[in-house]
C-alpha cells in the first residue's frame, strides 16, 4: 500500500468511526430508555474484515442479530448482535413491564425485533442527519444460530467497512455489539458528504 493510499484509508476510517460512534451513543440512549433509564455503557467503535468481526465476536458462541437494510443505500445494513444468554436477558428486562400472562405469551423474537428497529433506526436517524441524507431502514430480519456463521452469512463482501461498538448494560451483566457495516461505495461516499457537510 502507498502511503497516499494508506493515508486516504486512515482519513475514511477516522470519518467512519465518528459517525459510528454517534450512531452508537444514540442508540445506547434509546435503549436505556426502553429499559426505564438503566445505565448502558457503549465503547468506541473498531473497525474489522469480515473474519476478524466473526472471530472477535467468540467463534462458537449461540445468539441472535437483528438486521436493518439501508434504504436507499445498496448493500449497506445496521446490525444488533447478542448472545443466547443476553438476548433472553433482554428479552426478560423489555417484557418487565407487561402483565405477567401477557409477557408469558410474549416470543423473544418479536420483543427483540421490535426494540432492535427501534434501536437501529436512532441510530441510523443520527447518522444519516449527520451526513445530510434522509435513510429509511427495512423491516428487521431476525438472524439465529453461531455468531461467527451470522457474521459470515449477512456481512459476506470483504470490501466492507464494519464499525463494531460493544454495547453493555449493568456493567457488562447484559451485552451485545452494535454493527454498521457499508458497502465500499457508501461509505466513500458518506465520507465526501461527512467533508462536505463538515466545510460548509
Amino acid at each position: 500500500m502507498t502511503a497516499a493510499l494508506e493515508s486516504e484509508v486512515v482519513q475514511v476510517l477516522d470519518i467512519l468511526r465518528e459517525i459510528a460512534h454517534i450512531g452508537a451513543g444514540h442508540a445506547s440512549t434509546t435503549l436505556s430508555t426502553l429499559l426505564d433509564k438503566k445505565r448502558c455503557n457503549v465503547s468506541l467503535p473498531t473497525s474489522f474484515s469480515v473474519d476478524d468481526a466473526a472471530h472477535w465476536m467468540n467463534t462458537d458462541a449461540q445468539g441472535v442479530a437483528i438486521e436493518l437494510l439501508i434504504r436507499p443505500l445498496r448493500g449497506s445494513r445496521w446490525m444488533f448482535f447478542l448472545d443466547k444468554s443476553s438476548a433472553e436477558r433482554l428479552a426478560k428486562e423489555l417484557t418487565a413491564k407487561l402483565s405477567p400472562a401477557t409477557a408469558r405469551h410474549t416470543p423473544v423474537e418479536s420483543t427483540l425485533l421490535e426494540s432492535g428497529n427501534i434501536i437501529g433506526s436512532a441510530y441510523l436517524s443520527a447518522v444519516a442527519r449527520l451526513v445530510g441524507e434522509t435513510w429509511l431502514p427495512s423491516v428487521p430480519s431476525w438472524h439465529q444460530g453461531r455468531l461467527d456463521d451470522i457474521v459470515r452469512r449477512t456481512l459476506w463482501s470483504p470490501k466492507d467497512w464494519v464499525m463494531m461498538s460493544r454495547i453493555s448494560i449493568d456493567d457488562n451483566d447484559l451485552w451485545g455489539y452494535l454493527v454498521l457495516c457499508l458497502s465500499d461505495a457508501d461509505a466513500k461516499k458518506i465520507v465526501d458528504q461527512t467533508t462536505a457537510v463538515a466545510n460548509s
